[in-house]
């Protein structure tokens, strides 16, 4: 929303090629959570044992989790796209990229802790070993380059038509 309020070029060009990956990443965020993470009966066993420590663990957890879909939806609302947007490539370098390096240090946070970062990865790990694992980080990174493209679908349909020299 800064680039819509402060109309800066530059910022509105870098805007425009990282929304898809945002996008995608805030869309994943907050249907992930609710769909596997938030009403997993561990997961709430593990919030209630926290309450007395972190009396607004329930809200904080709506916070970080709830917002990232709507924030999403009202970006792409109001961005102006002056600029071509980005291509399906650049979407896709900048997704794998990212994706990447999250999942590296997801393995050294891992290596360093001995603990995986989400508890569905134990789930998964436990029920299928390292294949079953990489099947799912393989299946999580095509969710999020999926709804990173389209993100930038949104953002070509919004771009003003270009006129075809004769």
């Amino acid at each position: 929303l800064l680039a819509v309020i402060l109309r800066r070029p530059r910022l509105d060009v870098l805007m425009l090629r990282l929304f898809p990956l945002a996008a995608g990443l805030g869309i994943f965020l907050t249907l992930a959570y609710y769909s596997l993470d938030h009403f997993n009966p561990a997961q709430i066993a593990a919030r209630k044992s926290l309450v007395a420590q972190y009396p607004h663990i329930e809200l904080s957890s709506h916070g970080e989790h709830a917002l990232a879909l709507p924030c999403v939806v009202l970006y792409a609302a109001v961005v102006r796209v002056e600029h071509a947007p980005p291509s399906s490539a650049d979407v896709g370098r900048t997704v794998g990229f990212y994706m990447a390096f999250f999942l590296a240090l997801t393995h050294v946070n891992r290596w360093a802790t001995g603990k995986w970062t989400y508890p569905i990865i134990d789930d998964v790990s436990e029920a299928g070993g390292t294949p079953a694992r990489l099947g799912f980080f393989a299946f999580l990174v095509s969710l999020v380059l999926a709804f990173s493209l389209l993100a930038q679908r949104v953002l070509q349909m919004k771009a003003p038509a270009t006129k075809k020299l004769h």
